[in-house]
């Protein structure tokens, strides 16, 4: 009887193992209670019942759950009940739409809210939708963590009311460095995979946007991010060196308000001024001295603390008049926040 077990086992090992790409195999000493000593020989494999579920099946399984509980109205009663009786706030479900952002987020995050009364819900209810499992609802949860500051960016860049160019490199910046430190904290597989995954799409999307005037411009002569909204140092020298080159041609460009002053001359009546190469060279010094004025107006705000982000919300809220008043008390500087400001930006 034995012996035929044996050889069945056997045979099935084999025909496992004839199926597998490659084995790992280990060795271990091993005494008997009779004092025999034994080597056992193990070997090791991953077969296809090994594998681990994707994010996408389990979003899909959670979709197909949301969606009975959506268009059934026997389900939708019964979700409603059972929550009345665990005296919990009656909370519809939420399904994802393709066209709304983030809204695979609010789908999972009221599965999440909920998991107990749908599960009630489903154990009464003739359906074969099975709820999610323990270690799902341990992954949803942690989706959830890494997805979040993602919908805060979103609401962030979603206002019609405020300047949002500015935001959209320092978000990034913030973006990579939040998804990241989450990332690390996570304890299940789809969730860390997840997580690593949007890290490297919003760097290379940071990468991508720090190559855009229009977006670096704006985030430059923004008060609250200035120099630190950047994600790559190169990419603000670039953009450091372009707005010196911009103010210096609204410079030029600028007439003066003041009439030119005429070059000093010598008092002195000997030919052979001893003085005329100093003249000469202040005369050309104060030509340009309204140039270089400009520009250190220019570096002094640029380079000068940041305003602090955290002290009073409405700084990210604030109107853009205020923010053109405040380019207007630098000479040269206003008129880059015109030209690199949107269509109707004073009409806001």
């Amino acid at each position: 009887m034995v012996g035929k077990r044996y050889e069945e086992a056997k045979e099935k090992a084999k025909e496992k193992l004839q199926q597998v790409v490659s084995v790992s195999l280990t060795s271990d000493m091993w005494t008997s209670i009779n004092m025999e000593a034994y080597l056992a020989v193990t070997c090791h494999y991953i077969d296809g019942e090994d594998k681990l579920g994707s994010l996408a099946e389990l979003r899909a399984k959670c979709r197909k759950m949301v969606t009975y509980f959506r268009t059934s109205t026997t389900a939708k009663e019964t979700l409603a009940a059972v929550q009345k009786q665990m005296g919990r706030p009656v909370l519809k479900m939420i399904i994802e739409v393709d066209t709304r952002w983030n809204s695979t987020f609010s789908m999972l995050q009221r599965l999440y809210e909920v998991r107990e009364p749908v599960g009630a819900a489903l154990a009464s209810l003739r359906t074969d939708i099975t709820p999610p499992t323990s270690l799902e609802y341990a992954t949803i949860k942690e989706a959830i963590q890494v997805l979040a500051p993602f919908q805060q960016a979103t609401v962030e860049l979603s206002g019609e009311k405020w300047v949002s160019a500015s935001k959209i490199i320092p978000l990034l910046k913030m973006l990579s460095h939040t998804t990241q430190t989450k990332t690390e904290s996570l304890t299940t597989h789809m969730a860390r995979q997840l997580g690593a995954n949007l890290v490297r799409r919003v760097i290379d999307r940071s990468l991508k946007a720090e190559a855009i005037t229009v977006m670096t411009m704006p985030t430059l002569l923004d008060p609250r991010f200035k120099k630190l909204g950047f994600l790559r140092p190169t990419k603000l020298d670039e953009a450091v060196t372009r707005l010196k080159g911009n103010c210096a041609e609204i410079i030029r460009n600028t007439p003066s308000s003041t009439p030119p002053q005429q070059p000093e001359t010598s008092q002195s009546t000997d030919n052979n001024d001893l003085w005329h190469l100093l003249d000469t060279t202040v005369g050309q010094s104060r030509q340009s001295s309204s140039v270089t004025r400009e520009n250190d107006s220019m570096r002094l705000r640029v380079m000068n603390l940041l305003v602090n982000l955290w002290a009073g919300k409405p700084h990210w809220f604030m109107k853009p008049r205020f923010a053109i008043t405040t380019y207007h008390c630098l000479p040269g500087l206003h008129q880059l926040g015109f030209h690199h400001t949107r269509p109707g930006f004073l009409n806001l």
